[in-house]
């Protein structure tokens, strides 16, 4: 007995043109001798093309801020 015939295939796509989200970054940074010393704050503002029923996004979809010391 051979092998049981079985083709199959799916071709998905999309494409989207625009623009992605923004990310602001600022840095502050200074040392005191030999030690040092850095601040920072990060964030993502949602201003880039996303909808959650599509395949292929510009955008993550919502707002987002990090902040840290080093």
């Amino acid at each position: 007995m051979g092998p049981i015939p079985f083709a199959g295939s799916t071709t998905i796509s999309q494409a989207v043109d625009g623009f992605g989200d923004l990310y602001p970054m600022a840095t502050l940074r200074w040392n005191k001798g030999v030690d040092s010393f850095m601040w920072y704050v990060t964030g993502d503002i949602p201003v880039g093309l996303y909808s959650s029923s599509n395949l292929a996004n510009l955008a993550i979809g919502h707002g987002a801020i990090d902040s840290g010391v080093g």
